[in-house]
């Protein structure tokens, strides 16, 4: 039939020949023909990487005339705006805006619950580069970036993945949300989390300056800050601390853990590169944004989550989380606020005692005696 014909050819990325069949259908109900995946022509060309502008918008104008349904959801409940922000086709989503500009919505939902806002970052983790412009041009409010999403990131989250387990773990990510094997035991996650997890600056960098919401949570109410712990990346950290600050502003530190290095770094021009924005990220400034005080479901605060072992089993701590301790604490962050069990900070350093010299600094801070092991169950 047309539909299996059309598919092969465009997949093929001969618009040449899908033009032909499409301009010369004896029966134009065969347009309007869905695979076994139920979709349709809009679904086909919107899953393709761009070849042939010319062809490609002749092909999406001859369906827009024969008026093929651009917005219908296929199998998967997935419909062609979703998987154009997938493939960042940009051609697709700019006929659709200019056909369809008043029926558009980014905010339309998959039956996973991902909006297409959300699907444009689903391969950032594993692409080495991301149209800005592209992602700028189509996101015009910092809210419609608060969404949560089924990103795959659970192995990136390990305290062991190093950068080459993140980037293994990011090839393997389906390259669409239907792929998933078992999306119940996904946590979903927002786009500044993702990249969070995956260590991808200049993304976060990106979101940021496009006004994520620095304090939006996880489903397990972490939050941006919390992840940034969990991967100890103090880089991401001060970024965060930061709120992102546009091309062009300067940056002033106010750290107090190493003056001589941060009188250094003051005055520094961002830019947009990863390498740059990672240098900006070693400065803070004291007014933040950041809710250096949020709790998790687990009543645990930013804090908690430094002190923890991130395997408890064999008490697995890094040697900077001293650094990103005093950091946070000059910030504002509480050192005394109990978790749901009624732990503090310094009961878990107490506990695990896998840095002596984040206990012992902790316990210097609260002003509390040192604690036997035995208190803490």
């Amino acid at each position: 039939n047309y539909i299996q014909v059309l598919e092969a050819a465009i997949a093929n990325n001969c618009y040449d020949i899908a033009l032909r069949i499409l301009t010369k259908a004896k029966q134009r109900a065969a347009l309007h023909e869905k695979n076994s995946y139920e979709r349709n022509l809009f679904h086909i060309i919107a899953s393709t990487r761009i070849s042939d502008k010319t062809l490609m918008e002749k092909c999406l104008t001859c369906l827009y005339d024969n008026k093929v349904d651009w917005n219908v959801a296929d199998k998967y409940g997935m419909h062609p705006l979703h998987y154009a922000c997938i493939f960042h086709n940009k051609i697709f989503i700019e006929f659709l805006l200019k056909k369809y500009s008043d029926k558009v919505d980014f905010n339309q939902k998959d039956q996973y619950g991902n909006t297409a806002y959300g699907l444009l970052f689903w391969n950032s983790a594993a692409n080495n580069s991301i149209d800005q412009s592209f992602i700028r041009s189509i996101v015009k409010s910092g809210k419609s970036l608060d969404c949560l999403c089924t990103y795959v990131n659970e192995l990136a989250k390990s305290p062991l993945s190093f950068s080459s387990i993140n980037s293994s773990a990011a090839q393997s990510i389906p390259e669409t949300p239907f792929y998933l094997e078992d999306i119940s035991k996904i946590i979903r996650t927002t786009p500044l989390i993702n990249a969070i997890i995956y260590n991808k600056i200049d993304i976060v960098q990106l979101l940021l300056e496009l006004d994520a919401d620095v304090n939006q949570s996880d489903e397990e109410k972490q939050t941006p800050l919390m992840h940034a712990v969990r991967q100890n990346s103090i880089d991401v950290a001060k970024l965060l601390l930061n709120k992102a600050k546009c091309a062009g502003d300067r940056v002033v530190s106010n750290s107090t853990h190493d003056e001589n290095k941060d009188e250094q770094m003051k005055d520094i021009d961002v830019t947009h590169t990863e390498q740059e924005a990672m240098g900006e990220s070693s400065t803070f400034e004291e007014a933040t944004n950041v809710d250096l005080n949020a709790t998790d479901a687990l009543g645990r605060t930013c804090i908690h989550h430094l002190v923890r072992p991130l395997i408890e089993s064999y008490d697995i701590f890094y040697a900077n989380n001293i650094e990103l301790f005093e950091l946070l604490h000059t910030a504002g962050a509480s050192l005394s606020i109990p978790d749901k069990m009624g732990f503090t900070p310094l009961k878990y350093a107490a506990k695990h005692n896998g840095c002596q010299h984040l206990y012992d600094r902790l316990r210097e801070l609260v002003n509390e005696c040192p604690m036997e092991m035995e208190e803490i169950p």
